[in-house]
């Protein structure tokens, strides 16, 4: 008897196993998000966020846990595609409404409070810099950021689109060349042949020392 109720609860795994991962079914597999996912939704004019990573780590959803004055947090339902062709419904929130009114769509006076995009590539995290554009829906109010990243100077790379606060990836030193120190770049380089030895620097091997006349780029 108890070899048969333990058959029978076998047989009832595999089946809820196959309803769980086939196609439509409405389940989300939470895990730790991955360097370099992509958001699939997005909550906007956050004060506060939080990333949820689905599925393979790659799929995430921005969702605001607190807003600026004027705004209150709404909402939203989104469908995720996962790797195994089926989908995940999930919701996140976002902040809506804006202008003097403060409470919605219906009290938007067309403009954005704090939409202001950055005027120079600013620094976040050693080697990395951030541009952030903004965008004002005039007649929402609504106001997107898109943020771009690239090396400062002295790296090279391609850094991703995302980026976690503190765990910056995609930038690396331009390398030591001799007892030269490391080399130079121009911030946004993506390639160590960017990299070079300044012109004027000086240094010394087994025949003596010697001064760069100009700049020497180095070779892949």
């Amino acid at each position: 008897m108890k070899q048969r109720i333990f058959l029978a609860l076998m047989v009832l795994c595999a089946i809820i196993s196959t309803n769980v991962y086939g196609a439509g079914i409405v389940m989300c597999m939470r895990r730790a998000c991955e360097n370099g996912y992509v958001l699939d939704a997005m909550g906007t004019n956050c004060a506060q966020s939080s990333d949820t990573c689905f599925d393979d780590g790659y799929v995430g959803v921005r969702s605001c846990s607190s807003c600026p004055s004027g705004y209150s947090l709404e909402s939203k339902s989104v469908t995720l595609l996962m790797d195994n062709g089926g989908t995940c419904n999930t919701t996140y929130n976002t902040c809506v409404g804006s202008g003097t009114g403060g409470g919605g769509e219906d009290d938007c006076d067309g403009t954005c409070d704090n939409c202001n995009s950055d005027l120079v590539w600013r620094n976040v995290a050693l080697g990395y810099q951030a541009y952030t554009t903004a965008t004002c829906n005039e007649q929402t109010c609504f106001c997107s950021k898109k943020t771009t990243f690239r090396c400062a100077g002295g790296y090279y790379g391609n850094p991703p689109a995302i980026q976690m606060v503190g765990n910056y990836t995609g930038c690396d030193r331009c390398p030591d060349f001799g007892s030269s120190g490391a080399g130079a770049s121009k911030a946004g380089s993506t390639k160590i042949t960017q990299c070079y030895v300044s012109a004027g620097t000086t240094s010394a091997d087994e025949t003596g020392g010697y001064t760069y006349t100009q700049n020497c780029y180095y070779s892949e």
